[in-house]
């Protein structure tokens, strides 16, 4: 019996040997884009920390204790409070507080 054709054989080696070139390019492919993914995932973690430290400074100074008058509403006993209604050009009535002090 015949074996078959030395040309299919160099045929069918070339098509397996192209299909492994193939495999490992791309896995090659998918390893630099993971590390490129992982590189980038990195930077970003730590230009996130380093802007969580300068508002951690920025915040630890604007909690600081700061010596402030307390301010408490003043309440005078003779205020009347009047609202009086007024007109604007369209005839709509527009409320004003007005305040007489005795």
């Amino acid at each position: 019996m015949q074996q078959g054709h030395p040309r299919h054989k160099q045929l069918n080696k070339a098509r397996h040997e192209m299909y492994l070139h193939n495999r490992h390019k791309s896995l090659v492919g998918v390893a630099a884009i993971s590390n490129l993914f992982s590189s980038l995932g990195e930077s970003i973690k730590t230009a996130h920390q380093k802007i969580q430290k300068a508002f951690g400074v920025i915040n630890e100074q604007m909690s600081a204790p700061k010596n402030e008058p307390d301010i408490s509403p003043i309440i005078y006993p003779d205020v009347e409070l009047n609202i009086t209604p007024l007109v604007d050009y369209d005839g709509v009535a527009i409320k004003r507080l007005t305040t007489n002090c005795f």
